[in-house]
């Protein structure tokens, strides 16, 4: 009994480590950022990995497990609100709100802090559907379920909050320098589709926040492509808007007031280990059963606590694409299913950059490929919610691996240590910066095996990085 016991506390260890707990930080922040009160939001979190390590059983592998325990965080700050009587917001209100005058361009140029300070004025709704999007990456379906709202009620908060943090900030981006010129064309000709009608700058203004979140149908999605490629002012305020996005993504996760720290780890530690000791002198199959839960959630804390103290820790510019490079590989290496075309990197490089030219000869020079451990399936360029990759993917170990290089504008030593970025619905996320551009290498191996590969794959690759 005590062995099936030990036997399934470890499974559940294991399990409930690689899906659930790397979310703690994501999770942490966000509930910081919205209680504004670090012992709060210290409980809040606490209580939301507590509840779901009781409800781990009804997780459904495959599924985004950031945005399962982002909605059971929600839960649990209802209750706790309803338990102490505060008037829950009134969203319904936020959404009567009337439309206010809000600026078309994308203010270039403003600071981290200044993207908070006015994220910060949004609706408190507002601010929240932000952060799930822009910060959390979740698609407009996980967002409905971690807020219980409509989809539509989704993409409208969305679309005023983000007017609305443009209006905000355009006061200060002129006060340095940006002109108050708005990048989309209006005026200039449409490019038509071949085979189909011509998109129109207009259309394209009412579904550019779609487009940015891949949700648009595959066909519109190419009518769009097609009428960025004829049009500079569109493809400019894109742009702006994604690097917009990216500044508030950087802002969020390197403000150091959201962080988790160590008093807290060892303070859910501490509580824990304590149930543990009455659960021994209990007499109850529920005092085994929640003994078994404390261990496994009290080992999993201590063994991130602790890996985080040892491993390089990712800048956050890749901590940012880190979700792009794992949808890049499930979505075109694994499932095939991207909903733009590929090119090969040759063409790529004529395009867009030239480093993607020799991408795949250069890994094939790296020590696992040359021993014989790793095996080059095909390399090419593609682009996943517009973030666009030079694309090696490969098998090792019997799993399939993608070796990701994208631009990513950082000037970073040619050395950068490898680094464990956040897993992503199962998926292991290595990766390490190159002299301008971000390599992520992605695979269902473990975690320290796709660091090793990560580490064998560096050497070659930086090196090259750093001439192209």
């Amino acid at each position: 009994m005590a062995i099936e016991t030990r036997a399934t506390a470890e499974a559940l260890r294991a399990e409930f480590e690689a899906a659930i707990l790397p979310h703690l930080d994501g999770v942490f922040r966000l509930a910081m950022w919205l209680v504004r009160d670090r012992t709060e939001a210290e409980d809040v979190v606490q209580e939301t990995f507590s509840q779901a390590l009781q409800s781990f059983h009804r997780f459904q592998p495959g599924t985004n497990a950031r945005a399962w325990v982002f909605a059971i965080m929600r839960h649990v700050r209802a209750n706790r609100n309803r338990a102490r009587r505060r008037t829950p917001l009134d969203l319904d209100a936020e959404d009567r709100l009337e439309q206010v005058p809000a600026a078309e361009q994308t203010p270039q140029h403003v600071t981290a802090g200044e993207v908070l300070r006015a994220l910060a004025e949004l609706p408190p709704g507002y601010q929240e559907v932000v952060l799930l999007c822009d910060v959390e990456e979740l698609s407009y379906r996980e967002i409905s379920s971690v807020m219980d709202i409509p989809i539509g009620t989704v993409m409208s908060r969305l679309h005023r909050a983000r007017r609305l943090l443009r209006a905000a900030l355009t006061p200060y981006a002129a006060s340095q320098g940006d002109r108050a010129t708005s990048h989309w064309c209006g005026r200039q000709p449409e490019r038509a589709v071949a085979g189909g009608p011509s998109m129109k700058c207009a259309d394209l203004r009412v579904m550019a926040e779609s487009y940015q979140a891949g949700e648009l149908p595959v066909d519109t999605n190419h009518e769009v492509i097609a009428h960025l490629e004829g049009c500079a002012g569109c493809r400019g305020e894109l742009e702006a808007r994604a690097a917009l996005r990216l500044t508030l993504r950087q802002a969020f996760e390197q403000a150091s007031w959201l962080a988790p720290d160590a008093r807290f780890v060892a303070k859910v530690r501490t509580s824990l280990l304590t149930a543990r000791g009455d659960v021994r002198r209990g007499v109850g199959k529920t005092s085994w059963l929640a003994m078994a839960a404390g261990f496994v959630l009290v080992a999993a804390l201590g063994w991130q606590f602790a890996r985080i103290e040892r491993q390089p820790v990712a800048s956050a510019a890749l901590s940012a694409l880190a979700a792009h490079a794992a949808g890049d590989h499930r979505y075109c290496a694994l499932e095939h299913a991207l909903d733009e075309p590929i090119i090969t990197l040759e063409e790529a490089a004529r395009r867009y950059n030239p480093a993607y030219a020799s991408l795949r000869d250069v890994v094939a020079q790296s020590a696992p490929v040359r021993e014989g451990d790793m095996e080059i399936l095909g390399a090419h360029w593609c682009v996943f919610r517009g973030q666009q990759f030079g694309h090696v993917i490969a098998k090792h170990g019997g799993r399939v691996v993608s070796i990701l290089v994208t631009p990513t504008g950082q000037t970073s030593a040619a050395g950068s240590q490898v680094a464990a970025c956040r897993s992503v619905d199962g998926l292991q996320v290595a990766c390490f910066d190159a002299r301008g551009h971000g390599v992520f290498v992605v695979s269902d191996l473990a975690e320290g095996e796709i660091l090793q590969l990560a580490r064998s794959l560096a050497p070659v690759l930086q090196a090259y990085l750093a001439r192209a």
